[in-house]
């Protein structure tokens, strides 16, 4: 079982995230090259871009270079024009992503690492990145889906997420209800129907509650399959889960709409037939 793990592991970092050049350590620090390390260093520079809180790192923790160090400088500056701007922000994303695919290369399993490769991967992209997003992201999928309550990537997140407040952050579920919606959209947004209602799914699944709208876009999505049926109970489970009377209200009114154009789609048929 070993032998398979180890393996695995090898092809998995060959196909996908192995760098072909080592991290430059700043100071000459001398530094533990484990898959925590290299995270919380993604997650420092990609935090720098106003993502989240300052991420406090050790002196003897910082692998990231000199050059990403003064692009942050430069990117938090206001000394150079929109485009420069967008440029340094590419450059600092790209420096992150290199730093989180080293932490993925330390354990394939350190699951906070995957999420925060999602999170980069999908930061400020652009209708023309979507292919690529999902061609990276579908190598790392089945990862995701192994977490489950009590295994070891569910308590890593866990234990990366203690402590937070509101909204459920504080939440295995939803970080990866985050992960799956988001996904969901962006298969759905590509016309790949199947796996967006598979990844939705597994959204709600989660936080059946957390996002209101995830039953108006799986609804649409049906529609646009002519699965009229399943485009009107998806809204009726929404109305079962969801609580807060604005978002119910919205689903009502969507309900009502897929009615009056099944209603037309059926009408528009009869009209055929009969000319």
């Amino acid at each position: 079982m070993i032998f398979i793990i180890s393996f695995f592991k090898k092809i998995f970092e060959k196909i996908f995230i192995t760098p072909t050049v080592e991290p430059q350590i700043t100071n000459n620090i001398k530094t533990i090259n484990n898959a925590e390390t290299y995270y919380k260093n993604a997650k420092a520079v990609f935090n720098s871009l106003g993502f989240g809180l300052e991420v406090k790192l050790k002196s003897n923790e910082v692998l990231v270079d000199d050059e990403t160090i003064s692009l942050i400088q430069k990117y938090k500056g206001n000394d150079f024009n929109q485009e420069e701007r967008a440029q340094c922000k590419k450059l600092i994303i790209e420096s992150a992503i290199k730093l989180v695919k080293y932490s993925i290369a330390e354990d394939i399993e350190y699951s906070p690492a995957y999420l925060l490769y999602f999170n980069l991967l999908t930061y400020d992209f652009r209708a023309k990145d979507r292919p690529e997003i999902l061609l990276k992201t579908e190598q790392f999928l089945p990862f995701i889906d192994k977490i489950t309550k009590d295994t070891i990537g569910y308590n890593l997140i866990k234990k990366e997420y203690r402590g937070c407040h509101g909204n459920s952050f504080n939440k295995v579920e939803r970080h990866l209800s985050d992960f799956y919606f988001i996904l969901g959209e962006i298969y759905k947004k590509e016309y790949i129907y199947d796996k967006a209602i598979l990844q939705l799914e597994k959204a709600i699944k989660l936080m059946p509650n957390l996002y209101p709208c995830i039953y108006q876009i799986l609804s649409d999505i049906y529609f646009e399959q002519e699965k009229f049926d399943e485009s009107a109970n998806i809204l009726k489970v929404g109305l079962k889960k969801v609580k807060d009377l604005n978002e119910r209200e919205c689903l009502k009114r969507q309900l009502k709409g897929i009615k009056d154009k099944i209603k037309d789609y059926y009408d528009s048929l009869d009209e055929e037939v009969i000319n």
